[in-house]
């Protein structure tokens, strides 16, 4: 695949060097895709991502939908000059999408190819309310949600039932089987045979955006709000509380917009502005996905966890898919390539064409040792508890505070022997020529 790369020049790859559970910044590969792979007549903005049963991927932009085999790109048209900005698949792998004034689905014909059936337009009649756009839709059981702010649309494959409210609908979200939105002015309702009853206590979000709710515990739900962080609801007691954490000021300044559970019980917090936030209910920890680690936009406006694992995210700019299982961790600061990296005294060093770059078990990526000059360094080696580095211009010696010249010369390997000696070489005018007791 060439077109889809890591995105890290010269950048240094470490297969868990650290096992280090919750840390704050642990750097999940990413692959970064924009309209130079996905289609150049595509607009950089993705609104919503899914995954069908055989493991494609489908992204709402302008005019209809990505499609990803995981080779080649692919475009299906819906409404011509409209974006998609919902998506979803239901058991039957039909795939719905929604927009700007229609929803409808994709039907496959006798060739097996897909095409878009506008469900509002041949269902609803004439005389509809009208709605500026459908934002969120949901595929349950035997019915399929379509949610905008004027109405709520169920589509029971047969017939489209609307759900009307008595202010304006903000958003809404699939949990347990169950549909949530959030009525302005109101509360946090929930849909019961397809009538909403407004959730006792939930008045405190009659001015307040929810932008999520999940599964938390036994009759508890995790509420994503927009401009207070996160609550949590007991269902049997009908009480909402604040869910405090040490990462309070993170979720303030970050502006969410969407929370979704992974499989391993984690949670994906999307935000405007700080990218994805991997948050671990148990330690309360969290790892930040954002530009800081190598994605291309810290405006996250949707996101989807593939059958692999992997997280796929939607972004104002472009799309991503983040390897959240990988054991592989990317690191962009070092400078120059990196020719080598040893773990020793419980930091990471790494030798580059511009010196050496250390990176401890608690820094969030790896800084330059300033000590140090900026000679090529070649390789590392340990020996008798202490880091011996090849350079461009000698050899040294490290205990861990300080660094001794032990040779000059432009070298390029070292082999220490059982006996402790070694043998160094080097370029043509350096050569294989020293073999010292150290």
């Amino acid at each position: 695949m060439k077109n889809y790369k890591f995105l890290f020049s010269f950048a240094l790859i470490l297969f868990s060097f650290y096992n280090v559970i919750g840390q704050t910044y642990y750097k999940y590969p990413i692959v970064n895709y924009t309209p130079k792979e996905y289609g150049k007549t595509q607009n950089v903005q993705n609104w919503a991502v899914t995954q069908t049963k055989e493991g494609l991927i489908y992204s709402g932009s302008n005019n209809g939908l990505i499609e990803f085999d995981g080779y080649k790109w692919r475009f299906l048209p819906a409404r011509f000059g409209f974006y998609v900005h919902s998506l979803a698949c239901d058991s039957n792998n039909t795939l719905f999408v929604g927009g700007e004034g229609y929803f409808g689905s994709y039907l496959k014909d006798s060739t097996g190819k897909l095409t878009y059936y506008p469900l509002s337009e041949e269902l609803l009649p004439k005389d509809h309310l009208p709605f500026v756009n459908i934002w969120r839709i949901f595929a349950a059981k035997d019915r399929v949600y379509f949610q905008s702010n004027e109405a709520i649309f169920v589509y029971d494959y047969k017939t489209i039932k609307t759900i009307k409210p008595e202010t304006s609908f903000h958003l809404a979200s699939f949990c347990n089987n169950q549909l949530f939105v959030r009525e302005r002015e109101k509360g946090l309702m929930k849909c019961v045979n397809d009538k909403l009853v407004l959730i006792p206590n939930s008045q405190i979000f009659a001015e307040i955006g929810v932008f999520g709710v999940q599964p938390f515990s036994k009759n508890e739900l995790l509420i994503t709000t927009h401009e207070n962080g996160l609550f949590i609801y007991n269902s049997q007691t009908n009480e909402f509380k604040e869910y405090n954490t040490e990462n309070n000021s993170v979720w303030l300044r970050s502006l969410l917009i969407g929370c979704t559970q992974l499989k391993n019980g984690n949670y994906a917090i999307n935000s405007l502005t700080n990218g994805t936030i991997i948050f671990n209910p148990k330690t309360s920890s969290i790892n930040l996905i954002n530009k800081a680690i190598g994605l291309q936009d810290d405006n996250v406006i949707a996101q989807y966890e593939d059958k692999t694992g992997n997280l796929w995210l939607a972004l104002n700019y472009g799309l991503s898919k983040v390897y959240l299982n990988s054991s592989i961790q990317s690191f962009t600061s070092t400078k120059g390539n990196v020719n080598d990296a040893i773990k020793f005294n419980n930091k990471i060093y790494a030798g580059t064409f511009t010196g050496i770059f250390i990176k401890g078990e608690e820094d969030a990526d790896f800084s330059q040792e300033l000590n140090f000059n900026t000679d090529i360094v070649q390789q590392f080696a340990i020996n008798n508890n202490k880091l011996f580095i090849v350079t461009s211009k000698g050899l040294y010696e490290h205990d861990g505070k300080t660094y001794k010249k032990l040779l000059d010369g432009d070298f390029k390997k070292i082999k220490f022997l059982s006996n402790g000696n070694f043998i160094i070489g080097g370029s043509n005018n350096t050569g294989l020529k020293f073999t010292l007791k150290t």
